[in-house]
């Protein structure tokens, strides 16, 4: 009977506790519809009520949020400061979604009057901001001790989806950076040598696009943040070598039959040795869809290396280019921790 009487207890308790969350999230339902329409008073009312009737708060804003919010009113934007704010080239040079251009114009002086508490007006309507970010947005503008400091949208985020935005946004204007050198290499190249070159850089994005999808874990919403920054250091790399090729580096006088040996040994390894129960979305079908990318990128670059070094031989890049991929493959692949 005591065994009963004690089960009977955790089933009524679980039961309370589903119903409390049931509860919860209906004031967090009511809590959102007024944020969007700016009623920051109602909200203090449930976010007491709440209190009162001991549920959690967790996905409510502070009081001292709200209080900011309701300090700060309500703000629109002129078209006349729309035009303003898109002719000011630091808000494009500066990521931010585009529903936040404005607020984020509007904390800076960005193309408009420096003016925080109609940033902060517009953050807190903003329903772009996860709870973590908007708070941290908010507080961040409402506070006096900050009004020197300029708002940057990417130093105050949380989630995983905006986290890849920025990380892409900063690879993006990198990228830039990267290509206008390259241009600048390739203008001295015969017409067989750019061809050369535009079949390599083909080569290298497929691979890099590859590898950065299909040979490291994508689970998760930093998936997008992972991607860009790997693929962000193979575009580095590929600058890198062209930089030093051109400053008279070569690959080394090298066996390719022993490196490719090497490599058919690494990627046997991998293929049949890894336990791909432990490597997230890694699969054994995208670690060969790369490797098919990869031999090509490998002839591309003995294609090119050829007609742009003379003397240099076709072994040699492969072999050059074989040794990269089998440490690649020997360094494995792990899970998002």
């Amino acid at each position: 009977m005591r065994r009963i009487g004690i089960a009977l207890i955790a089933v009524g308790l679980m039961a309370v506790s589903a119903n409390a969350a049931d509860l919860e999230m209906q004031y967090v339902d009511k809590v959102d519809r007024l944020m969007e329409n700016g009623d920051y008073v109602a909200v203090k009312g449930l976010r007491a009520e709440m209190e009162r009737r001991k549920l959690s708060t967790m996905l409510v804003p502070s009081f001292a949020d709200l209080d900011h919010c309701i300090a700060a009113g309500s703000a629109t934007v002129t078209q006349a400061e729309t035009k303003a704010i898109a002719a000011d080239k630091r808000n494009s040079d500066n990521f931010s979604p585009d529903e936040l251009t404005a607020m984020v114009a509007f904390a800076n002086g960005w193309g408009v009057r420096v003016d925080r508490k109609r940033a902060t007006a517009l953050a807190c309507r903003s329903d772009e901001l996860t709870r973590a970010e908007w708070e941290d947005t908010v507080e961040f503008l409402a506070s006096p001790k900050n009004a020197a400091k300029p708002y940057l949208f990417c130093e105050h985020i949380t989630s995983g989806l905006h986290g890849g935005m920025c990380e892409g946004f900063a690879q993006d204007k990198d990228q830039v950076v990267r290509d206008r050198k390259l241009a600048k290499i390739v203008a001295g190249f015969t017409p067989e040598q750019k061809s050369a070159f535009a079949a390599l850089k083909k080569a290298d994005e497929a691979y890099t696009d590859a590898h950065s999808r299909e040979e490291q874990d994508m689970s998760g919403t930093l998936r997008g943040a992972f991607y860009a920054e790997e693929a962000g250091k193979l575009r580095a790399a590929f600058l890198n070598f062209i930089e030093g090729f051109e400053s008279g580096k070569r690959p080394p006088k090298d066996d390719f039959a022993v490196a490719d040996k090497a490599l058919n040994g690494a990627y046997r390894t991998v293929i049949t040795k890894t336990d791909w129960t432990a490597t997230g979305t890694v699969t054994a079908d995208g670690v060969r869809k790369t490797e098919r990318l990869w031999l090509k990128l490998r002839d591309a670059w003995a294609a090119f290396g050829t007609a742009r070094y003379p003397g240099s031989s076709a072994d040699d890049w492969k072999a050059w280019a074989t040794r990269q991929r089998v440490e690649s493959l020997k360094a494995g692949f792990r899970p998002f921790e």
